[in-house]
């Protein structure tokens, strides 16, 4: 299990670090926890020097003003 993991991390970080534009996408109708992965996502490729965008559908939202919030906070 560990060598799958250590696999993983070092085949998504090679993918990150080789990209010329990153967009990170979640589900939708996002919530905290979509939310919160594409921030981690965000937080990696800044950590690798790579500069990275969070595409939410802004009317979405507005059914999670906590989200809007967070989001908002992002920018």
């Amino acid at each position: 299990m560990i060598n799958n993991l250590d696999e993983f991390k070092n085949q998504f970080e090679e993918i990150i670090s080789s990209s010329k534009n990153i967009y990170i996408i979640g589900h939708k109708n996002p919530d905290f926890d979509s939310i919160g992965s594409a921030i981690g996502i965000f937080k990696l490729c800044k950590i690798l020097g790579k500069k990275s965008s969070i595409i939410v559908d802004e009317d979405s939202l507005t059914l999670q003003p906590g989200v809007k919030l967070l989001m908002d906070s992002m920018k």
